[in-house]
């Protein structure tokens, strides 16, 4: 096994966030300047729902379940009309609206 010296780390850490920060500069450069902020925005508030509210947001431990355990790579949009209409007595409109929204 090879171990990595602390200037071979460094330098290997350093490399690595240079090229995150290019790729992510890059992919944010095609984005329309106008859009580009709110979309974002809406995407982190979604992923944040997301986690939260199965772990903090509802108290109905089944409906939890059932939306801890959705599969997002083969989501059937048919069943979120009937997780929505659950999460209604549980949360506001918006809040349901936007993490049963596609």
């Amino acid at each position: 096994m090879y171990k990595l010296c602390r200037l071979e780390a460094s330098n290997l850490i350093e490399e690595t966030i240079h090229d995150h920060k290019n790729g992510i500069e890059g992919f944010l450069e095609r984005l329309d300047r106008n859009s580009a902020f709110d979309s974002l925005l809406d995407t982190f508030r979604g992923i944040e729902e997301f986690i939260n509210i199965p772990m903090f947001g509802i108290q109905d431990e089944q409906l939890e379940g059932e939306i801890v355990n959705l599969r997002l790579d083969t989501l059937n949009p048919a069943i979120m009309p009937s997780i929505a209409k659950k999460l209604s007595g549980e949360l506001d409109s918006g809040t349901v609206q936007r993490f049963c929204s596609p």
